[in-house]
Order: C-alpha cells, then sequence, then structure tokens
C-alpha cells in the first residue's frame, strides 16, 4: 500500500488536473491497476513456491511405491545422524531384502512382481513411526531408519513385522503369494559413524540372513531362526 500511496502522489504531482473527477478517476485506475499487479504476483508466487516443493517431494520419491527414495534416504539420515551426535541417541540402519522376489516376477509377470513391492512398502510403513524414514532401497531392497531406539527395541520391532509379513500372504486377483523377507540391522556409533559404514555392515548381516535360510532378522547381538525357506535356494 505504501508504493500504491506513493505512485497515486507522484502522479497527481505530475499530471495533476483541476478536474476533481477526472483526479478521482485517474487515482481509482492506477490504484485498482496497482492492486491487481500485487495480486498476480502474489499468485505467481504462491505457485512457484508450490510448484517448487512439488518438485522436490517428486525429486525424494520412489515411483512406484511412493515411498522416499535412495536420495531422500541419504539426506535424511545425514540430519538424523546430527540429531543423534548432539542428544547423545540411538541411530539404526535397516537393510529390508524381499525373499525369493526373482521367483515371483518369473512365475507371475512383472505386473504382479510390482504389485507385490507396493504390498511390502505399504505393510511396512503402516507399521512404523512417524519419525522413522523407510526407503526404497533399489529392486526389492528397501532400507529404514529409526531415530531414539536401541538395537534391542530395533530388532524386536523389525523381526515383528517380519512375522507379521510371514503370517499375511499378498492376495492379487486369485493369486495367494507368501512373501518374506531377510533384514540387517546396524547401529550408528556402534557399527560406524556414516552412511556408507552402517550400509556396509546391515548389508553383511543382510546376506547372513539368507545364507541362515531367509524369512530372518540378524543384528550385531541378535538373530532370528530361518522360519520360511520353503522355497529351493536358487535365487537371491
Amino acid at each position: 500500500m505504501t508504493f500504491i500511496t506513493l505512485g497515486v502522489a507522484m502522479y497527481h504531482i505530475r499530471f495533476i488536473s483541476t478536474d476533481l473527477a477526472v483526479n478521482i478517476a485517474d487515482s481509482l485506475n492506477i490504484i485498482l491497476s496497482s492492486c491487481l499487479m500485487i495480486s498476480l504476483a502474489h499468485v505467481y508466487e504462491v505457485n512457484r513456491e508450490k510448484n517448487e516443493e512439488r518438485l522436490l517431494e517428486l525429486a525424494g520419491t520412489d515411483k512406484l511405491t511412493g515411498l522416499a527414495n535412495r536420495m531422500r534416504l541419504i539426506e535424511t539420515f545425514r540430519l538424523y545422524a546430527e540429531s543423534a551426535k548432539r542428544n547423545n541417541s540411538a541411530l539404526a540402519v535397516v537393510l529390508f531384502d524381499i525373499d525369493f522376489f526373482k521367483n515371483i516376477n518369473d512365475k507371475h509377470g512383472h505386473p504382479v512382481g510390482d504389485a507385490s513391492l507396493q504390498y511390502v512398502a505399504k505393510f511396512i510403513k503402516d507399521r512404523i513411526r512417524k519419525t522413522d524414514l523407510f526407503a526404497r532401497f533399489g529392486g526389492e531392497e528397501f532400507a529404514l531408519l529409526v531415530a531414539g531406539a536401541n538395537q534391542e527395541h530395533c530388532f524386536n520391532h523389525v523381526n515383528s513385522i517380519r512375522q507379521q509379513l510371514s503370517n499375511l500372504p499378498f492376495v492379487y486377483g486369485e493369486l495367494t503369494i507368501p512373501i518374506t523377507f531377510s533384514s540387517g540391522i546396524s547401529m550408528f556409533g556402534i557399527d560406524g559413524e556414516n552412511f556408507d559404514e552402517l550400509l556396509s555392515n546391515a548389508d553383511q548381516r543382510l546376506y547372513i540372513a539368507k545364507d541362515r535360510g531367509r524369512n530372518c532378522v540378524v543384528a550385531a547381538n541378535y538373530q532370528t531362526i530361518s522360519e520360511a525357506a520353503q522355497v529351493p535356494l536358487t535365487s537371491s
């Protein structure tokens, strides 16, 4: 409004008329034009900010599952790690791998494989806290950041999700497909200080879980015994 007032005053100083009606009409035109330009500029700015936020969201989101992608996972880890250092609190990196996912694709086709990934993504996401970040890491692998939970709590929670998933097969049309996962857990400050170190340790434990028959969870001091392994160990 300050600029509009200054604009009207300057116009009248430069183009003042003896006709009051003309002066009023000119003033109203200036005011209305200025308000319109300000409104359009405001709408443009709001839309620009929303579009930028949307693009950033899309850039950090996996298209198939709607989960965070690897890029967002790494960025969020940095924030969580700084908080864990500052508050001397726990932070876990958990890797999940769907057991025998290749068999699902080969036997039922990629549409069923994609639907099974979406099923697992939603299943796990519905069973974690809002403060945790669940991401699709690539292919049939997922990753989870668990902040503020010690190793025992994290292990028990992941193992509980594993048990629930193994008891609730994926239903796709007339198909009923048992799905399980293997998982490895690493802890910030114990297994490493950066994401690569923690990821490497979690990945090693994930493969220990696979070697022990799949459908189990492995952490440094905890492990479950495989309950599945109903399919021959012919695929990763």
